[in-house]
């Protein structure tokens, strides 16, 4: 049990960390000697922090920034399209399409947030239906200044990532626990004592301890389907917008978490820590295995990993697939043709955007990737 919650903070905060941080993360700001003044400052809005923080980022971060891939590192055609890396291949990934009687179309995209160069097929096979769209809508626009902004605020914010009552992290972890975690970092170069004195909170270690996980696991580069079909919109000139916002995400993942007892959760990260060799596999052997299924569009395998009736499973999904649904709704009532790309999850089910789509009266049939040249 403890391993498998494990397992599911490194899942969950790498990929949020990466499809939400927008490359804001950044380790804690050094407090120059030259800084202490007379006259004591007004106080910042989040806001104001976060754009007035010039932070040196940490090794860590760097490792999750040069492992995600942009559109930048994609090959192109001579046209400027997207080259598919893997052309004679078959590829299909959840793909659908949805029709109503006043016009509107929908093509829908059930994306993985975490993948590897194959997504860079799909994205080349879906490069001609995105240029005849009106709109992109994805989960959160992580080309978007603002959402950047908002993530890095969400990183900064004292409420969110600090103790506010002058206590450490070792006030609030078991000192067996807190050496272990201070070990796991410094053995790779990751500790950095304003981590202490900062008064962060174990939250923001569980951030940095998992997002080690991954970097090592995925070090051949993270392809985020998500965002690389946003930069396409954007290079294509196609309006993009979202089904939430990065400080939307931030509190369904605080409810989310919440469902879990603190105890419980410190003995996840402590299971992390003590079997590290089996984690990194674990991780690795996940993230690929789900790539696997979505690139052979194996709707019951990506189907399977949704299934489970738990109380986080739920606030991850329930509420927020019913109103994505009805968002999809709106948008094929408006007569546009608008391409939606949000995980997988929010696409299958029965409370999915696929059958509350078909549910509603609307016409969806499997769609296909163009064909593999051969």
């Amino acid at each position: 049990m403890k391993k498998l919650i494990a397992l599911m903070l490194c899942i969950i905060f790498f990929t949020t960390s990466l499809t939400g941080c927008g490359g804001n993360t950044t380790a804690p700001e050094a407090e120059s000697e030259n800084e202490q003044t007379e006259t004591e400052a007004p106080a910042l809005t989040d806001t104001e922090r976060a754009e007035d923080t010039e932070t040196p980022e940490s090794g860590t971060v760097k490792n999750v920034l040069s492992i995600r891939r942009s559109l930048s590192d994609l090959e192109r055609n001579d046209d400027g399209s997207i080259a598919d890396p893997f052309p004679y291949e078959t590829t299909r990934a959840p793909f659908w399409c949805a029709v109503s009687e006043n016009g509107g179309k929908l093509y829908l995209l059930g994306t993985i947030h975490v993948g590897d160069l194959r997504t860079a097929s799909v994205l080349s096979r879906l490069d001609e239906t995105l240029a005849k769209c009106d709109a992109l809508v994805v989960e959160v626009d992580v080309t978007s200044e603002k959402e950047q902004k908002d993530s890095a605020v969400m990183l900064t914010s004292e409420d969110e990532m600090t103790y506010d009552d002058g206590t450490t992290v070792k006030d609030h972890v078991p000192e067996e626990l807190y050496l272990k975690m201070r070990s796991f970092l410094e053995n790779r170069g990751m500790y950095d004592e304003l981590m202490d004195k900062k008064n962060l909170s174990y939250w923001y270690w569980k951030i940095f301890i998992s997002l080690i996980y991954e970097t090592s696991a995925l070090n051949d580069g993270v392809y985020i389907i998500d965002q690389l079909i946003a930069e396409r919109a954007n290079e294509l000139g196609i309006p993009v917008e979202q089904m939430e916002s990065s400080s939307e995400q931030n509190v369904i993942l605080d409810d989310a978490f919440d469902t879990i007892p603190e105890d419980t959760m410190l003995s996840a990260i402590e299971a992390t820590l003590d079997y590290t060799d089996e984690m990194t596999e674990v991780v690795s052997e996940y993230f690929f295995d789900a790539m696997d299924d979505w690139y052979e569009r194996d709707e019951a395998a990506l189907l399977e990993s949704t299934k489970e009736k738990s109380e986080i499973n739920e606030i991850l999904l329930g509420d927020r697939n019913v109103n994505m649904a009805d968002r999809a709704i709106e948008y094929i009532e408006s007569g546009k043709t608008v391409f939606i790309a949000v995980g997988v999850a929010h696409m299958l089910g029965d409370t999915g955007i696929v059958q509350s789509l078909r549910r509603a009266g609307y016409t969806v049939r499997n769609s296909r990737l163009v064909d593999p040249v051969y």
